[in-house]
């Protein structure tokens, strides 16, 4: 599965003048994109593992349903 999803972000640390900030906040969103095995899906998240072998799994990722973008299927991997 591949997944589009929106990521927060924040600013550089220390002091910065009202000008940067605004339009640092009004700049688009920074788009993601994370492909892997769906290993869970409820109506909150869905986690990914990026990895796998023949009993584990590794590196799973877990996106917030409210900051996904589009899903897209890749196919089906039989494990």
């Amino acid at each position: 599965m591949l997944i589009k999803w929106v990521d927060s972000s924040y600013t550089q640390p220390g002091w910065q003048d009202r000008e940067t900030l605004e339009d640092w906040a009004k700049d688009k969103d920074t788009e993601c994109y994370t492909a892997g095995l769906v290993i869970h899906e409820d109506k909150r998240h869905i986690a990914l593992a990026l990895s796998m072998n023949e009993h584990q799994f590794a590196d799973v990722f877990k996106i917030p349903k409210r900051q996904i973008v589009s899903i897209q299927e890749l196919g089906k991997v039989d494990a």
